[in-house]
């Protein structure tokens, strides 16, 4: 009988090369379904693989390679751009801008693939932008409203805290056309780190060309009728803010009152998340996300919503937001006055 040496593998000797500068990986499938071939791999979204265990899954010739974004791999995100047509636009945009021309350079050298869909794939580390309690999750940054049910394609989004991102070499069956990954530039040893200033920039010239409509909007939801409960944990905050947070009745859709929610679809970094239209809204496409890094937070992307784009909300936050303008102060008032006490709480 032959047994396969791993080290036959390119996929494997990738894989080495990423774990010795600190990112963590995974195997993938050869079957189409961009899924990890393992029972479960959300711990390597804690730790890195020991050498051995990326020895063993490697000895089947035919698997392909994901690297585990976030903070585990030293704070790495991948930029994907699902659409070559939107990737060719963006690039001779930010070419044309000095400062960013530089940045998508040095970006551009230190890693860049073209995916088999003739998208890129730009992979970076910015570390600075995890040192936070809150990491920040994977966002899509650019979407085209196209008829239900999809409502909207992706045109480019990151891979971010406990994503994964398909790399070279991995090809054949690995992706569902059967093309491969082709590395155009750098390596996983190559990979360059930049500032969260950077980073937002980057951000905000990928989000130029989002297709949602951008229309205001045009009604406002009923304001919610919360009754607190008791809360008597004694790890639960004093503050109105913590108490409304921890209150078994404050749900995303008690707060949504008249917004579309549709069911949980599982994303690509495996968690159940949610598309939502606010009320009023024009157009076939969605406006955020909910649970899109797993976190259960809503995701604003589409500026007709009428909160700040590109960041995450938790159910505190959208309250303030939504109802006092990103006043805390008041919300906070608001709510000891509805009974978000610890005196009203007993």
């Amino acid at each position: 009988m032959v047994i396969y040496a791993p080290v036959e593998n390119p996929s494997y000797k990738v894989a080495l090369a990423a774990l010795s500068v600190g990112i963590s990986v995974v195997p993938i499938r050869p079957d189409g379904s961009k899924q990890p071939a393992l029972p479960a791999w959300r711990e390597y979204q804690q730790r890195l693989p020991e050498p051995e265990e990326v020895k063993e899954w490697f000895t089947h010739p035919h698997r392909g390679l994901a690297l585990v974004t976030g903070s585990i791999s030293g704070g790495l995100i991948a930029l994907d751009f699902d659409d070559p047509g939107v990737f060719d636009a963006w690039r001779e945009r930010v070419r044309a801008e000095r400062a960013m021309s530089g940045l998508y350079r040095a970006i551009a050298e230190g890693y860049e693939e073209r995916t088999p869909k003739n998208g890129r794939h730009l992979l970076f580390r910015c570390p600075e932008a995890f040192q936070t309690g809150r990491k920040p999750g994977s966002q899509k940054l650019a979407l085209r409203p196209v008829p239900p049910p999809r409502r909207c394609d992706t045109l480019a989004e990151t891979r971010e805290e406990g994503g994964l991102i398909i790399a070279y070499p991995s090809h054949g069956s690995v992706h569902p056309s059967g093309k491969a990954y082709y590395l155009l530039r750098g390596s996983v040893a190559e990979i360059k780190t930049i500032s969260a200033d950077q980073r937002d920039r980057l951000y905000e010239s990928v989000r130029a060309f989002d297709e949602m409509p951008k229309t205001l909007r045009s009604q406002e939801t009923p304001s919610p009728v919360f009754h607190p409960r008791s809360l008597t944990q004694s790890s639960i905050g004093e503050r109105p803010g913590d108490l409304f947070m921890n209150d078994p009745t404050v749900t995303w859709e008690s707060l949504l009152v008249g917004w579309d929610i549709s069911e949980p679809i599982q994303n690509g970094d495996g968690h159940l998340e949610r598309y939502l239209r606010h009320p009023g809204k024009v157009g076939p496409g969605p406006s955020c996300t909910l649970n899109a890094d797993g976190t259960n937070r809503l995701y604003v992307f589409s500026p007709s919503v009428g909160l700040p784009v590109g960041r995450y909300y938790t159910r505190f936050e959208f309250y303030a937001y939504w109802h006092w303008s990103g006043d805390f102060k008041e919300a906070s008032r608001a709510l000891a006055a509805m009974g978000y006490t610890r005196k009203g709480c007993y």
